[in-house]
C-alpha cells in the first residue's frame, strides 16, 4: 500500500481531475441564488477561497463575472490555470493572502475553512475574507454540516472515481477528538486494473453554526442567514453561512 505524503495527503488533490469525477455538482448556481437573495443581482466581482480545481469560478466567470481563485495546493491552481485559462489562479495561504482589492461575493466552499483547526487560524482566514470585503460584500462560507458526523447520521463512508485509469473506490473511516473538535479521516483506495491500493489521510475541525457565527461576528462581520442546502449525494445536506461586514 502507498501512503501519500507532500504539500497535500489527500489522493484527489494530488490529482485534480479525479476531483471532479467524485464531486460532480458544481456549487456555483447555490451561490448566485444565495448571493441574488441578499442583493437581487448578480456580482460583479468574485472571490473563491480554496477555489480547488476551478469549476466553480470557471461557472460563474461564463455569467460575466470577474472571478479570482486562491488555493493552497499548488496541483490544483496548475490544473485551474490549464483548464480554465480566462480565470486568474493564485497559490495562496487564506491565512495569509492579500491582493490589494475587493470583492463583491467571497465564497469559501468544500469544507474549506475546516481546515483552520484552531481559533487563531480561523480568525486569521476571517481577517483575510474582510480584507477583500467591501461594505456591500457578501460572504458565502460553506462548513461541513456537523450533523453529518454526530446523532444518528454518518459521514461519507465510500467515495467512488467512476471511470478512466484511476477508475476506483475509497473506503473511508474516522476518528473523532471531541475535545478538539477534529476529525481524522483514514481513506484506502481500490483499483479495478490491479494497482497498489493508495490511502490518504485528512485532520479538519468541525465547525457548529453557531460557533461560526461567533467568530464571523467577533471578527468584523454580521450573520445574515444560515440555510441547509442538498448540494451532492456525498453528504446529507450542505451549509451555507452568509454574511456581510459590520457597519
Amino acid at each position: 500500500m502507498t501512503t501519500l505524503s507532500g504539500p497535500t495527503n489527500d489522493l484527489l488533490h494530488k490529482f485534480p481531475n479525479l476531483y471532479e469525477k467524485v464531486f460532480t455538482v458544481s456549487t456555483a448556481p447555490t451561490c448566485i441564488e444565495l448571493y441574488q437573495s441578499q442583493c437581487g443581482s448578480l456580482p460583479r466581482t468574485a472571490l473563491d477561497i480554496g477555489s480547488g480545481p476551478g469549476r466553480e469560478l470557471a461557472d460563474l466567470a461564463e455569467m460575466g463575472i470577474d472571478c479570482v481563485g486562491v488555493d493552497f495546493v499548488p496541483m490544483m491552481v496548475e490544473y485551474a490555470q490549464k483548464n480554465y485559462p480566462k480565470v486568474e489562479f493564485i497559490q495562496g495561504d487564506m491565512r495569509e493572502f492579500r491582493l490589494g482589492r475587493k470583492f463583491d461575493m467571497i465564497t469559501i466552499l468544500g469544507a474549506c475553512i475546516n481546515y483552520m483547526l484552531d481559533n487563531a487560524d480561523l480568525e486569521k482566514a476571517l481577517t483575510t475574507v474582510l480584507a477583500h470585503s467591501h461594505e456591500d460584500t457578501v460572504v458565502i462560507v460553506e462548513p461541513y454540516n456537523t450533523t453529518s458526523f454526530v446523532g444518528t447520521n454518518t459521514p461519507p463512508l465510500e467515495y467512488v472515481i467512476p471511470d478512466g485509469e484511476f477508475k476506483a473506490v475509497g473506503s473511508a473511516t474516522y476518528e473523532w477528538s471531541q475535545k478538539e473538535q477534529l476529525i481524522s479521516r483514514v481513506r484506502t483506495w481500490r483499483f479495478s486494473e490491479g494497482q497498489d491500493d493508495i490511502q490518504d489521510t485528512y485532520k479538519q475541525r468541525l465547525y457548529f453554526a453557531k460557533e461560526l457565527q461567533y467568530f464571523f461576528e467577533k471578527n468584523g462581520f454580521s450573520v445574515v442567514n444560515t440555510v441547509e442546502h442538498q448540494q451532492s449525494k456525498i453528504y446529507n445536506k450542505s451549509l451555507f453561512l452568509l454574511a456581510t461586514p459590520s457597519n
